[in-house]
């Protein structure tokens, strides 16, 4: 749903900051650029960093659905929509975390890929909603409610 925000009405907002989500739509043409702060999980089984199809408790492909792109894909294409580079030009590591910066592209817009290690379907920093064998685990290494918060300030 953010990513669709993002690319449908651009012009209401300054900045998205999808967490764990899947961008469908295949051709981003915002009307005009905002900053992007993606956030997810390198062990989540429901949107998987690799693509392909969730991997689901009690199945995974035989439960419907469609496979998902890598993450990778969905960075790069918004990347390319807010013309900012292919390739990261700036990573930064922390423990357990690696934020991947796109650069500034046109009117300052910028993308940031942030891969937690471990972090299963959760928000990250938050609650625990529902049992690890469903989702992976939890991880308290970032609190992605800061991370969006001073992102979108900045924006």
């Amino acid at each position: 749903m953010t990513f669709r925000l993002g690319a449908e009405l651009a012009d209401r907002v300054a900045a998205i900051a999808p967490h764990s989500g899947t961008c469908w739509t295949d051709t981003i043409s915002p009307s005009r650029c905002l900053s992007v702060c993606y956030l997810t999980g390198t062990s989540d089984t429901l949107n998987p960093i690799e693509g392909g199809f969730p991997k689901l408790a009690m199945g995974g492909k035989d439960q419907g659905g469609r496979s998902k792109p890598p993450v990778t894909n969905r960075i790069a294409k918004w990347a390319k929509a807010l013309e900012c580079a292919d390739e990261p030009t700036m990573e930064e590591k922390s423990p357990g975390v690696r934020t991947s910066r796109y650069g500034r592209g046109r009117n300052d817009a910028e993308v940031v890929c942030i891969t937690i290690d471990g972090l299963g379907h959760h928000w990250a920093g938050g609650k625990s909603q529902a049992p690890e064998f469903l989702v992976g685990k939890n991880s308290n290494k970032i609190s992605a409610t800061d991370v969006i918060w001073d992102f979108c300030a900045n924006h």
